[in-house]
C-alpha cells in the first residue's frame, strides 16, 4: 500500500522562471515467508526450518527548486528517508529469536545540478547528487531464513558532467559524460555454500567511467523507390568503466584497490540501418567486450570477445492500417566462443573445480513475421 503527494509553486520575474515543488510519499509492505530443509538436496520439502513475517514501512519526504534563466537551467533539492522494519520470528523461541524493530535512520539525500544551451539544442551539464538504495528481502536474510540486522543500505556519492546535442542540422547526435561515484557500504553476495548466498556489506568503491553515444544520419531521402537508398544511419556507443574496492576487507583478505568483478573493462557497440525505397533493410551490428576480473583478489579474468550480428528484412505498407515485417536474423556470425555470463568468486565443491563460466550461444538463426495495426 503507497501514497504520493507533491505541492508545486512557479513564479516568473522578468527572464527568470521559478518553480518549487516539495511532496512526500509512504509505503507499508507486509511480507510472510518460511524456509523448508530440502532433503537430500533433491528439492523434496522437508520439515519447517523458518517462519517469518516483516512489516515494512518507507517513508520520504522532498523539496527541490527549479530556475530557468534565459540559456541557463539550474536545479537543486534534497529527500529525507526513513525506513523501519518490524520482524517477527514466528518459529524459534528465546535465545535464537531475532523479533525486533530495526531501521536505518534517517538518510539525507541532496542533489544539485546545472545546464547551459551555448547553441541552440546543444548542452554541457554537471550534477552533484546523493544516493541510497536499501538492501532487498533476500539480501536480508541469512540461508536459514533468518533476518541479518547488521546490513544497512548502499549509499553513494555522484558527480557527473558532460556534453550533449545535435550538429548538422540535426543528422548528428551525441552524448558524452563522465562521472565518479563513491559509495559506502557496497552490497555485495557472499556464497557461504552450494546454493546458498548471503547479502554483506563490502566496505568502500569509488566507480570511475565514461559514457558516449551518438546517432549519424548519413542519408535520409524519403521519396526514394526501389532500389534508391531511403536511410543509411550510423548508431554507436562506448563505456569505460574503472570500479575498484577503496577499502574491503573479507577476513584476513585485504581487496582495497582491487578492481571489483564482473564489470567490462570497456564496451563498444555499433550498428548501422541501411534501408531501400522499395523496402529491403539491413542491420548489421557489431559488439565488444573487454576483459573482466572473475574473482575479489583479481587473480582470475576473462578474455575479450567480439559479437556479430545481422538482420536482414523486408517492410511494406500494406494499407491505411496494416504493415508488414518479415525478416532472417543471424546471431554470432562468426561463432565467437565466449562467456554470456560469469560466476563471481565462484567456490569449487568436493573434487569439483570452480564454474566460473557459463557459455554464451554459438550462431544462431531466427525467422520472423511481424503484422502491425495502426
Amino acid at each position: 500500500l503507497g501514497t504520493r503527494f507533491t505541492t508545486r509553486y512557479r513564479r516568473d520575474i522578468q527572464d527568470v522562471s521559478l518553480e518549487l515543488t516539495t511532496g512526500g510519499e509512504f509505503f507499508y509492505e507486509d511480507y510472510r515467508y518460511s524456509n523448508f530443509e530440502n532433503i537430500d538436496g533433491e528439492g523434496v520439502q522437508g520439515s519447517r526450518i523458518s517462519d517469518n513475517r516483516e512489516y515494512v514501512g518507507r517513508g520520504n519526504f522532498f523539496v527541490q527548486s527549479d530556475a530557468d534563466i534565459g540559456s541557463l537551467q539550474l536545479s537543486g533539492g534534497v529527500n529525507f528517508n526513513f525506513t523501519q522494519i518490524d520482524y517477527r520470528d514466528m518459529f524459534h523461541d528465546a535465545p535464537m529469536n531475532r523479533s525486533g524493530i530495526y531501521d536505518y535512520g534517517v538518510i539525507v539525500s541532496p542533489r544539485i545540478s546545472a545546464n547551459y544551451r551555448y547553441h541552440t539544442s546543444n548542452a554541457v551539464f554537471v550534477t552533484l547528487s546523493h544516493g541510497f538504495a536499501p538492501p532487498s528481502l533476500a539480501e536480508t536474510l541469512t540461508p536459514d531464513g533468518f533476518i541479518n540486522p547488521q546490513i544497512r543500505p548502499e549509499k553513494s556519492w555522484n558527480l557527473e558532467m558532460g556534453v550533449r546535442g545535435d550538429v548538422l542540422d540535426r543528422m548528428f547526435y551525441y552524448d558524452v559524460s563522465i562521472y565518479q561515484m563513491r559509495v559506502q557500504d557496497l552490497l555485495v553476495a557472499e556464497r557461504v555454500a552450494e546454493d546458498a548466498w548471503v547479502g554483506k556489506n563490502a566496505g568502500e568503491s569509488r566507480h570511475t567511467g565514461l559514457e558516449a553515444e551518438f546517432h549519424w544520419v548519413a542519408l535520409r531521402n524519403p521519396q526514394a523507390t526501389g532500389l534508391q537508398m531511403r536511410e543509411l544511419s550510423l548508431r554507436g556507443s562506448y563505456t569505460y568503466n574503472y570500479f575498484v574496492f577503496t577499502d574491503f576487507v573479507d577476513f584476513d583478505n585485504d581487496y582495497s584497490g582491487n578492481r571489483i568483478p564482473g564489470v567490462p573493462d570497456q564496451v563498444f557497440y555499433v550498428n548501422s540501418y541501411i534501408e531501400s525505397g522499395g523496402g529491403l533493410y539491413a542491420k548489421p551490428a557489431l559488439r565488444r567486450v573487454g576483459v573482466m576480473y572473475m574473482n575479489d583478489a583479481n587473480t582470475r579474468e576473462t578474455a575479450p570477445y567480439m559479437l556479430v550480428d545481422l538482420v536482414l528484412g523486408y517492410k511494406r505498407v500494406l494499407s491505411d492500417r496494416w504493415d508488414l515485417d518479415m525478416f532472417f536474423r543471424v546471431d554470432n556470425v562468426l561463432s565467437e566462443k565466449y562467456a554470456s555470463m560469469i560466476l563471481v568468486n565462484a567456490p569449487s565443491f568436493g573434487n569439483a573445480p570452480p564454474r566460473y563460466y557459463y557459455p554464451g550461444l554459438p550462431r544462431n538463426y531466427a525467422l520472423g513475421l511481424k503484422l502491425s495495426i495502426r
